[in-house]
């Protein structure tokens, strides 16, 4: 069977990693930007976006964060 273009799903991921310095900054400005990523993250983007972590899962699982698009 033949899937036709409407029927495909096109997937791109990227990864991001915390910088180690962003922890030291002051707990009302990570609030801040955390506020401000959660936002960008649930506004109504033209496209799906499905986040999952890789904390504990290995040591070099690379960067912590995965967003799917």
């Amino acid at each position: 069977m033949t899937k036709t273009p409407e029927s495909r799903r096109l997937m791109r991921y990227v990864l991001y990693q915390v910088d180690p310095a962003w922890r030291s900054l002051p707990p009302e400005e990570r609030s801040l930007q955390k506020k401000e990523l959660a936002d960008l993250l649930g506004s109504s983007l033209p496209v799906e976006v499905h986040p999952y972590s890789t904390v504990g899962l290995r040591a070099d699982a690379g960067p912590p964060t995965r967003t799917w698009r």
